[in-house]
């Protein structure tokens, strides 16, 4: 069996536990993003090329700016953003 395909095997418990289906949003929601975020979220920045784990991915969010969440998210963008920022403590 490919490399890749033990890679998403091993993932299925953390694709049911955390409620997304990427290894990029396993990273979001690890790094606190909601889950209803944490899949567009992890789309967005993957975009820019960040390598996946939830310390880069945390080290992103922090400097992300207002306008990539409310692209991502629509208009509660801003409202996840600042939720994200005083829960990991960002703000």
């Amino acid at each position: 069996m490919p490399a890749e395909a033990q890679r998403g095997l091993r993932n299925i418990p953390s694709y049911a536990y955390y409620g997304v289906c990427t290894e990029e949003a396993i990273a979001m929601r690890l790094a606190g993003v909601p889950r209803s975020a944490a899949a567009r979220m992890a789309a967005t920045i993957a975009d820019e090329g960040l390598t996946s784990g939830p310390a880069a991915a945390r080290t992103r969010l922090a400097v992300l700016p207002e306008t990539a969440w409310r692209s991502a998210l629509g208009g509660k963008g801003p409202a996840y953003r600042k939720v994200w920022r005083i829960l990991d403590g960002v703000q």
